[in-house]
């Protein structure tokens, strides 16, 4: 039997701010979303996205951070360096807003993506299973978030 991915289950649970772009992460100056694209066989094709969100630190007086969501890569794109600038630029528009870290969550089964960000310079915060789906797609996924920081 094929497992069920606990990245794309992790994922879906997110709240779908991906159906909404402009409205979500355009409409607020505290969130931003890019779109990688190449040519590839003559057309544009999307090769990679991230998006970040600002948000309230509660751990600090009056200090934000930017939550990065949907940093995705194709995997035919994967280790051309198009990961690394949209983390780049991602981390840019967190700087310009005075944000204190970047926050990203990363399912466990992702060693490469996990790996990817601690050459970034994120470091581990938090593991917890605390999904927001039922218990069962938890059991059946065998998987844990990790909370990873990195102050900028």
């Amino acid at each position: 039997m094929e497992r069920i991915n606990p990245a794309f289950m992790y994922a879906m649970t997110r709240p779908l701010h991906i159906t909404d772009i402009p409205g979500y992460f355009l409409s607020h100056p505290d969130n931003c979303f890019w779109v990688a694209e190449a040519e590839m066989d003559g057309q544009p094709k999307v090769t990679g996205m991230v998006g970040v969100e600002g948000k309230n630190d509660p751990q600090s007086e009056g200090k934000k951070y930017g939550e990065l969501y949907r940093m995705i890569v194709s995997s035919t794109c994967r280790r051309s360096g198009i990961g690394l600038r949209l983390a780049k630029t991602a981390e840019d528009f967190c700087k310009e807003r005075c944000f204190s870290k970047n926050r990203l969550a990363v399912t466990s089964p992702q060693k490469a993506g996990m790996a990817f960000y601690i050459r970034l310079g994120f470091k581990l915060a938090l593991v917890h299973t605390q999904f927001e789906s039922p218990k069962w797609m938890i059991w059946l996924t065998r998987a844990t978030i990790l909370v990873m920081e990195k102050n900028i």
